[in-house]
């Protein structure tokens, strides 16, 4: 039984390969999961022995490729904080976006005043992990980054301690 696949002439949006490597149709416009992530083509399937043929519609999730790397809100990120905040209480929410990725961000403390706090890794929450006194210090410095698991970002977070907030 021979069979053989071709796809609607008139929708340059895709390509598709010779049969004989499998006829797997592929995007032919590189910025269409740019715009859109769902399209749609014909597919013509023919039956030579019995002279037949059938058209279809296929659906094609059109994966973006991860060509950007995440990016921290709200810049520059400067939090105020009162020297009695408790121990474990979030100093503040760090956040990210990316446009091309499905999966988590994840982020990290790299350097800095980091014996002070702690960074969540899936939340982005930086909570205290010792407690502050603003006479003897009354700002620290963190340099955070974040990653979608393939590319990152770095920027530098600014607490400054208050006597109240």
């Amino acid at each position: 039984m021979r069979m053989k696949y071709a796809k609607n002439a008139r929708d340059a949006s895709f390509a598709q390969d010779d049969v004989s490597s499998g006829g797997a149709v592929q995007c032919e416009r590189t910025t269409l999961a740019k715009f859109r992530n769902v399209a749609a083509t014909t597919v013509i399937a023919l039956h030579y022995a019995a002279l037949a043929f059938d058209d279809n519609v296929i659906r094609v999730n059109v994966l973006d490729k991860n060509d950007s790397p995440p990016k921290f809100q709200n810049l520059p990120l400067v939090f105020s904080v009162s020297e009695d905040l408790a121990v474990g209480q979030t100093v503040a929410r760090i956040t990210a976006t990316d446009p091309d990725t499905l999966g988590k961000l994840e982020y990290t403390l790299l350097e800095g005043d980091a014996p002070k706090f702690v960074l969540e890794r899936e939340t982005g929450l930086l909570k205290l992990r010792d407690t502050l006194d603003r006479e003897t210090k009354d700002s620290y410095r963190l340099k955070v980054s974040v990653t979608d698991g393939i590319q990152s970002t770095e920027t530098t977070i600014t607490i400054q301690v208050s006597l109240e907030v």
